[in-house]
């Protein structure tokens, strides 16, 4: 029961705001129903995920700009081998904590002002350095969408292509990741039953989701992605001071 209430909020608010279901359902997975997070929730979101990631995609096509996500795709691809490298020689709390806070604050401050200044505008080739950074943290932390949402966040897109052009650059990183997993051996036959016993659920959330997104006004949904975006970095913070706190 608490499985399924968490896939559905955690899939709806990917849904409305076009990121943050792995943060969530990271978080309350491993608190509540006690699944080990490397040998069973990141698999689990990995089966999840891909497909109600194109469920978006596909619904939202005609306002993805596709240009903007090969652009981070340019840079995601090799950042993701470099973080995977970082990650292979130890994870930094420290370095989470900071940028868990960094996140926190750059969220806090895109809520209040309901997005990036009018005036101000990151250019087109800051993507593949966006991508990179973004592929970095992904590799070293699982964390990919804090660099893209303030990239995306600085080029004027409106709530629908941002939304679109997020889904496009998450469908290829799903792709690797259930690739990855699979090929490591990790998916089990019990992990896609339970998957498959969720999938209704995290559709149903990002049905929901998206009945949300259609009705949100553009300044509403500015500052709930810059709220949301603010979670997920204090998120990020808090759980690595509990990690350094009980590692004292």
């Amino acid at each position: 029961m608490a499985a399924s209430a968490i896939v559905f909020a955690a899939f709806g608010l990917r849904s409305f705001s076009g990121f943050g279901a792995a943060m969530a359902a990271i978080a309350l997975l491993t608190l509540f129903t006690g699944l080990d997070l490397r040998g069973a929730v990141l698999p689990l979101l990995a089966i999840l995920s891909i497909v109600n990631t194109a469920f978006i995609l596909i619904r939202s096509r005609e306002h993805a700009r596709w240009r903007e996500g090969g652009l981070l795709l340019l840079g995601a691809l090799p950042g993701l081998g470099v973080g995977l490298t970082f990650y292979a020689l130890g994870s930094d709390q420290g370095l989470r904590l900071g940028l868990g806070g960094l996140i926190a604050l750059l969220g806090g401050w895109l809520a209040i002002r309901g997005g990036w200044p009018e005036h101000k505008s990151f250019p087109r080739r800051a993507g593949p350095l966006a991508g990179m950074i973004a592929g970095m943290l992904s590799g070293a932390f699982g964390i990919s969408g804090p660099p893209i949402v303030v990239y995306l966040s600085g080029r004027r897109l409106n709530r629908h292509e941002f939304r679109a052009t997020l889904m496009v650059f998450f469908i290829v990183l799903d792709a690797l990741r259930l690739s990855y997993f699979t090929g490591a051996g990790r998916m089990n036959a019990a992990l896609w039953l339970l998957g498959l016993s969720l999938y209704p659920l995290s559709l149903l959330g990002t049905w929901a989701g998206e009945r949300l997104h259609a009705r949100a006004g553009e300044n509403t949904y500015r500052r709930l992605v810059g709220a949301t975006l603010a979670a997920v970095g204090l998120a990020i913070a808090v759980k690595a001071w509990l990690a350094l706190a009980g590692g004292a």
